[in-house]
């Protein structure tokens, strides 16, 4: 990139002379390529009553709209609640939230009203993101 930008001043310098009040516009237009991170805490879920606090969520990606899948070991039905926004958590543990345009964020997450299937084993959470 600085090679670039070294290129640029130095065709800018043998240009010729512009008249006066001349203008000179320049565009420089990048690609990125789709980039998507998720980061959760990574210890097991402690249930009281259904509900538990999961804690704060990194997530970041760079396109127009992404995917977020979370899966729940040993849990069917409750909500899953981000930052105040709930989400259905099917018979099969898994929750989707999809967002319409890209994000840089950290959010509070929360169990609410969530069903153990077995009781005494862990609840685990597994959370993807991706672009779509």
């Amino acid at each position: 990139m600085r090679t670039f930008f070294a290129a640029i001043i130095v065709l800018l310098a043998l240009a010729p002379e512009a008249e006066a009040g001349a203008t000179l516009s320049v565009t420089i237009t990048a690609h990125a390529d789709p980039f998507c991170k998720i980061t959760a805490p990574g210890s097991g879920i402690d249930l009281i009553n259904g509900d538990a606090d999961i804690g704060l969520v990194h997530e970041i990606c760079n396109t127009p709209g992404y995917k977020v899948t979370t899966r729940f070991s040993n849990l069917n039905g409750g909500q899953l609640n981000v930052s105040g926004r709930n989400y259905f958590i099917d018979e099969t543990g898994v929750s989707t939230r999809v967002e319409g345009e890209a994000h840089a964020r950290t959010l509070d997450w929360r169990l609410d009203g969530a069903r153990i299937v077995e009781q005494g084993a862990p609840v685990v959470m597994q959370v993807t993101i991706s672009p779509i």
